[in-house]
C-alpha cells in the first residue's frame, strides 16, 4: 500500500491521538503498517488482534 505524505502524516497524527473516538488510533496504525511493509502476521502480532478485526 501506497501512501501520500498528507496522508501519511494525517495517520500518524490520529495514530498518536489522546482525545476524539478511542478506536481511532488503532484504525490509523492498522492502516500505517502494511503501508510500512510489515505482513498481516507480523502486525497482527504487534497490535495483539485477530485477522477479523484487521479486515474490518
Amino acid at each position: 500500500m501506497k501512501l501520500t505524505k498528507s496522508e501519511r502524516m494525517e495517520l500518524e497524527q490520529q495514530a498518536d491521538a489522546r482525545s476524539g473516538r478511542v478506536d481511532a488510533p488503532r484504525h490509523a496504525r492498522v492502516i500505517l503498517l502494511p503501508a510500512d511493509g510489515l505482513t498481516w502476521s507480523e502486525f497482527r502480532t504487534k497490535l495483539d488482534c485477530s485477522d477479523s478485526e484487521i479486515s474490518r
